[in-house]
């Protein structure tokens, strides 16, 4: 099959050294003929909100992992803060797309467990209270003592934000975070999100396939082709200014710029993928305008 001619990168010069970087990072799984990512880099700035954008089934949640630690490059190397990366840790914290909270336990105990977990050195009414901030800064405040079956799925990603938060982790790592939630609570999170990110200023690396959510969120947008052997395109810069008001957004010219940019990498992708007859096989793209200006209600 004919394979989309990606250019090599050509990062902009950063005045420190970047806080994650991929070199030629390549990984397949078994039984597989081909492998999933191939010849990725990828480098972020300490302190970017950077969003992956691609087809569903392209390997983002495999680009994820990789960078959590979860699983190992078959090929090139992955370096964090300019070394090696290693196992997971709390420097790395990861949020999913199914909350994984542990049911039998309130808000306040779900997220207590994960800064016993990164900071054991801290005694019980310290963890506590450390907890209680992220869960007020993420607005939970109400439902603290509350269990996952009690909460909407809205409410229980805040959980999960909030966890991934209180591990205080120099790298944030979003999976699809929202992507299983109904439209008018993805857009009250994204927002929510944007809001969490302008106070704590951690690194974010978000992957996605919906390009009105990217744009929305981040600073650079990087585009991923379809796999096997996915590989990222040109990074694109958005320099919206913040805070980025969705209802005047589709509006300004640098939003519709910068959607035409990812539209047409990612339709080049599918109009391969239609003239070589495998349209049906094909992962697709969400690339079709969305809705920023929901009805909006809270959660």
């Amino acid at each position: 099959m004919a394979r989309v001619e990606v250019a090599p990168h050509r990062f902009p010069a950063l005045a420190q050294p970047p806080l994650l970087e991929l070199r030629n990072v390549e990984k397949g799984f078994a039984g597989g003929s081909e492998p999933v990512l191939s010849q990725l880099s990828l480098c972020i700035p300490e302190g970017q909100f950077a969003a992956v954008v691609g087809c569903s089934g392209a390997g983002k949640t495999t680009l994820i992992s990789l960078i959590a630690g979860l699983t190992k490059p078959d090929q090139g190397e992955i370096l964090f803060a300019g070394n090696p990366l290693g196992p997971p840790g709390p420097d790395r914290a990861v949020v999913f797309q199914n909350y994984s909270l542990l049911p039998w336990l309130t808000v306040l105990e779900n997220v207590t467990l994960a800064v016993r977990a990164a900071a054991p050195q801290l005694n019980r009414r310290s963890a506590k209270e450390h907890a209680q901030y992220f869960i007020d800064l993420v607005k939970l405040t109400a439902a603290i003592n509350k269990r996952s079956r009690e909460l909407s799925g809205g409410m229980r990603q805040r959980v999960a934000l909030a966890r991934a938060l209180a591990m205080e982790p120099r790298l944030l790592l979003l999976d699809e975070p929202l992507s299983a939630l109904d439209a008018l609570t993805r857009a009250t999170l994204q927002d929510e999100l944007a809001r969490i990110w302008g106070e704590t200023k951690t690194t974010v690396i978000m992957v996605t396939n919906d390009i009105d959510e990217a744009i929305l969120l981040a600073d650079c947008v990087y585009p991923l082709t379809r796999g096997p052997r996915a590989t990222l395109g040109q990074p694109i810069p958005v320099t919206l200014p913040r805070p980025r008001v969705r209802t005047r957004l589709s509006l300004v010219p640098e939003y519709q710029w910068v959607r035409r940019e990812i539209v047409a990498f990612l339709e080049g992708l599918r109009d391969q993928g239609t003239r070589e007859k495998e349209k049906d096989r094909q992962p697709t793209c969400n690339t079709a305008p969305q809705s920023l200006t929901p009805n909006l209600r809270p959660l």
